[in-house]
């Protein structure tokens, strides 16, 4: 099967997949050329797994090596080749990098350190093996433009499986570096070689499978032609040259975990991961891994990986960092470290995230990383499930440890410690708050034709997650589900407090190209936009910007993000954009959408509904400090100055400690 990787020109697969490998051992086919033989395999019944698999895996311990001679490929080899070559010194030492971590390039996150499958380079690096990888002008009388696996594990004849061939149109693959579209190739190609398909189509599959649309895209799996959720898998990838994948990503690691199991041998023992703001680097425990561009820094100061970790007592540490973090230590979420070092995936849209974690494999959380330690930005850290310690440092930090006995350290500056927070289900605001359902429904007998009969939404809304709503977790949101009656739609919403002011349209159907205005109370327009793929700025307001909308199905439902937005009253206009209309036209009968409007909360944090009733033990140090013990039996350290400390449920112990504080034992 021809990989057609065209070359170079911002939610999340979280929570849990109990994988247990199914296979049958009844179906083996030896392979010619190395020793090794093949097993066909069983669908895990898991879709975005099944979705990248082939169908076959190799039975057991594999080797590779770098052909020198086409000779080394057997006589019986089914392909004729021409314009054969060895693959550069930089190649091999990528292959390396990639297969087992021995190269100089990266030494982390390779096939065998995230399975359970044995890797090692042949006795004769340079003659035949399992996997044997090399470099040609035509293959099968075809010329090769990019690269190609030979055929998939148990597809071959004469050795061809799991072997890998690089075109040498503009030898673009033979000087790979950490984050471009070469590097990629290799761990996309090394992929096929170990049993994974594409992601985008059946790829051949045996099981007819495609990953989900959501998950459809390079920040989840490398086997996908897409660089963001809805990339085009025609014109190729939009990534800038540094914005590639480093390693493999989430779907792909618990893919190769399903055919061979996972790896707990990893990085077991207690393990402090760091980045380099400034060139990108990953260290563990101190030890550089190698840096994205050759540590080239600039347009290379990228981070777009995954981690999967064995087991220990491991640690984020981001004390080097001045900027706001988001770190979030759930599997399959993401971290956010510098908005700078997110890879730009093309269209606009940025990578969700600079980090990745792995996925759990048949529930074990000894993959989980344990601790985080944040920077002296305004940081966000969410725990997991397990015991978590959690810093903020410096700035004014949000620390939500979630289920387990956690530790949460304010540091200096005003912070707000949540021991058993769920952002899922927010209580009341001590301040001006919202509490309604979060819904709201037009229908087509309404008429909300301007702003004079516009309809008000603001009782409707309320807090609760919704994986189509902009930060929703956090954020007061309201979703409106309206059927189009031949008019223009219009909203009334009222914020309490200054901040950012997301609308969304999602849902479209009958054809509806939806355009957004957005007024204030005297009927000024402030913003308009009239799609969602599109950077807004310089548009009718400077400051807007793009983020990518899950929530969609086509590029062309609306967004406006507003940064700043004060307090008062607004009105939205839903109406169609049209060709040959500037001003655009009525929302016509038998079009639906949804309209989702996400306002600011004030900063008197919400009181949560606790996640369990475990001990955790917070600390405000330094600042003006908000500490929530929630459920269990909670220790509360205000430190200096003038600390709110609430208890919750439970027997909690408190100490307000410097300053003039104030207490609640729940």
């Amino acid at each position: 099967m021809l990989c057609t990787l065209l070359g170079s020109r911002t939610g999340s697969a979280g929570g849990t997949y109990a994988a247990t490998m199914v296979s049958d051992p009844s179906q083996t086919i030896a392979g010619a050329a190395g020793s090794q033989t093949t097993q066909s395999i069983s669908a895990s019944g898991i879709t975005v797994v099944d979705g990248i698999l082939y169908g076959t895996r190799w039975e057991g311990a594999v080797n590779y090596s770098f052909a020198d001679s086409f000779s080394d490929f057997g006589g019986a080899y089914p392909y004729a080749v021409t314009g054969f070559a060895e693959v550069s010194a930089a190649q091999q030492d990528a292959v390396r990098s990639i297969l087992e971590g021995t190269g100089t390039a990266f030494t982390y996150g390779s096939f065998e350190q995230v399975c359970n499958l044995e890797i090692s380079i042949a006795a004769d690096a340079n003659g035949p093996s399992d996997i044997t990888i090399a470099q040609c002008n035509n293959f099968d009388g075809t010329n090769l433009e990019t690269a190609r696996i030979a055929d998939f594990p148990g597809d071959g004849s004469g050795g061809s499986d799991g072997d890998v061939w690089f075109g040498n149109d503009n030898n673009q693959y033979r000087s790979p570096q950490l984050g471009d579209y070469a590097w990629m190739t290799h761990i996309h190609e090394l992929g096929h070689a170990l049993g994974l398909s594409h992601a985008h189509n059946g790829g051949g599959s045996v099981f007819d499978a495609t990953v989900p649309v959501e998950y459809d895209s390079m920040e989840y799996t490398v086997m996908s032609y897409r660089g963001h959720v809805l990339g085009d898998t025609v014109t190729g990838y939009g990534n800038e040259t540094y914005g590639f994948a480093q390693t493999l990503m989430i779907l792909d690691i618990l893919a190769l975990q399903y055919l061979y199991g996972a790896n707990y041998s990893t990085n077991n023992t207690n393990t402090v991961y760091t980045w380099d703001p400034t060139t990108g680097e990953m260290s563990l425990n101190g030890v550089g891994q190698g840096a994205p561009g050759d540590g080239a820094g600039g347009a290379a100061n990228r981070i777009f990986l995954t981690v999967w970790d064995g087991g220990g007592y491991d640690t984020y540490d981001l004390s080097n960092y001045a900027t706001n973090l988001e770190l979030d230590l759930r599997p399959g979420m993401q971290s956010v470290f510098s908005q700078a070092q997110l890879a730009d995936l093309g269209d606009g849209v940025d990578a969700s995230g600079n980090v990745y974690n792995a996925l759990m494999f048949g529930n074990n959380t000894a993959s989980l990383i344990e601790n985080a330690i944040g920077g002296s930005g305004n940081d966000e850290i969410i725990g997991n499930e397990v015991a978590n310690n959690l810093q903020g440092n410096g700035g004014s930090d949000v620390l939500d440890g979630r289920e387990g006995s956690d530790i949460l350290r304010g540091g200096n500056g005003t912070d707000y410690l949540f021991g058993d927070f769920d952002t899922n289900n927010r209580g009341t605001n001590p301040g001006p708050t919202y509490d309604g359902d979060t819904q709201a429904t037009k229908t087509a007998a309404q008429l909300n034709n301007s702003r004079a009969n516009a309809i008000n939404v603001t009782d409707d809304i309320g807090y609760g997650f919704d994986q189509n709503v902009f930060f929703s977790g956090e954020q007061a949101h309201v979703s409106i589900t309206a059927s189009g009656n031949n008019q223009r739609d219009f909203y009334q919403f009222t914020i309490l407090t200054a901040g950012t002011v997301i609308l969304d349209i999602d849902a479209t159907t009958g054809g509806l190209d939806a355009r957004l205005n957005l007024y204030n109370a005297s009927g000024t327009l402030i913003t308009g936009n009239d799609d969602g793929l599109e950077n807004i700025v310089g548009g009718f307001q400077t400051g807007e910007s793009f983020i990518y909308d899950e929530g969609s199905t086509i590029p062309q439902d609306s967004i406006i993000y507003v940064p700043t937005l004060a307090a008062g009253t607004y009105y939205v206009e839903v109406f169609q954009w049209d060709e040959f209309t500037p001003a655009g036209i009525n929302v016509a009968a038998g079009q639906d959408y949804v309209l989702n409007i996400t306002v600011p909360v004030d900063n008197t944090f919400l009181f949560a509904d606790p996640v369990d009733g475990a001990v955790d033990y917070l600390f405000g140090d330094a600042g003006d400090d908000w500490l929530f013990g929630q459920a269990g039996a909670d220790w509360l350290y205000g430190g200096d100055d003038n600390d709110t400390l609430n208890g919750g449920a439970g027997a909690d112990l408190m100490f307000g400690e410097a300053g003039s504080d104030i207490m609640n034992g729940g």
